[in-house]
């Protein structure tokens, strides 16, 4: 699989991924030389590089493993309580060299236990590194809140809750890596076992499925195949799917309460219905983009696809959009 730097591979996590132990082995080869004044990362779960801005994300619960703040190769970990710890291999010892298959392995354990015995280790062409100082990921000493009493060391907890990305940070632009990939293995504790060999095929990859926008509305009144109704107070606000070929569609899907996590998980509602099921709307299309319009049904808004765009009118008022394939800006006026 080629990756061009700008795009990346995602895989599902449930049945492969057991944040408490496990080992990840990646078959590489570089295009270019690594960049030391970004990241550049091969594997990642959750959202953000550890200690990376403006890259951050959440800055919780995230397995990172690449380069960033130099070219060495680097394995990075984030609890849940804000706490990185690290491992790396200095480009002494050895490096990703341009042109060249290598295999990174990266592997953890004792997460999640309060009776584990956490580390974490990085392997490059036989060069092998690991940390697993019980007091630092233990929060001895002066902690990440900033105290200074405890006496035995705290549990490692980390749980990321996205998918699997290879070849850049998942939802972080800017971190991709310029490779290819000839083979990826993930052999965790009580899951199953993950292999994409490439000359099969990509395997599970979902990052080229459906474009799609997940709502959660306040107020849903109505649902079309193409849109829906929701209430703003008083007011009836049309949602219109606006997309490149084919046509978008709206559809609804019930979800169960999830308390929140962190220690706010255990704070309880006492308000009647905040713990009931919702409805959440999820728009989709099968073309190069989906745009979501949000308007009042007083301002008669009327819509109509052109070459490269779309025209729309409302409250009276026309404006010509173009829609960019290329730069920060999706949505462009056209005067």
């Amino acid at each position: 699989a080629r990756l061009n730097g700008k795009d990346y591979l995602q895989y599902p996590r449930e049945r492969y991924f057991n944040p408490g132990a496990g080992e990840v082995r990646v078959k590489i080869r570089l295009h270019d030389q690594v960049e030391g004044k970004r990241p550049q990362i091969i594997f990642n779960t959750g959202i953000g590089v550890a200690k990376t801005a403006p890259w951050q994300g959440t800055g919780v619960n995230t397995f990172s493993l690449g380069c960033w703040g130099g070219e060495d190769l680097k394995f990075a970990v984030t609890s849940q309580n804000f706490l990185t710890e690290r491992v790396s291999i200095p480009v002494k010892e050895a490096a990703l060299v341009p042109g060249k298959w290598q295999e990174v392995v990266a592997r953890w354990g004792g997460f999640n236990d309060p009776q584990g015995k956490p580390f974490i280790e990085i392997e490059l062409d036989g060069h092998k590194n690991r940390f697993d100082d019980a007091a630092a990921f233990g929060e001895m000493g002066v902690d990440t809140q900033g105290l200074k009493s405890r006496k035995t060391p705290l549990p490692f907890y980390i749980r990321p809750q996205t998918e699997l990305a290879f070849g850049a940070a998942m939802q972080i632009p800017g971190t991709g890596l310029g490779c290819d990939l000839g083979r990826i293995e993930m052999v965790c504790p009580e899951r199953e076992r993950f292999l994409v060999e490439f000359a099969q095929g990509l395997g599970e990859e979902s990052g080229g499925g459906l474009l799609e926008w997940k709502l959660n509305p306040v107020e849903l009144r109505e649902r079309g195949k193409h849109g829906a109704v929701l209430g703003a107070g008083p007011k009836r606000i049309r949602l219109t799917a606006l997309e490149s070929g084919g046509e978008a569609e709206v559809r609804e899907e019930v979800v169960p309460y999830a308390s929140p996590g962190l220690p706010a998980a255990s704070i309880r509602h006492f308000q009647k219905g905040a713990e009931d099921p919702s409805t959440r709307l999820r728009a989709s299309t099968k073309g190069d983009y989906l745009l979501l319009l949000f308007a009042d049904e007083q301002a008669g808004s009327q819509f109509r696809p052109t070459a490269g765009g779309f025209e729309l009118t409302l409250n009276g008022a026309r404006r010509i959009f173009e829609v960019s394939q290329q730069g920060a800006n999706i949505l462009n006026l056209r005067d």
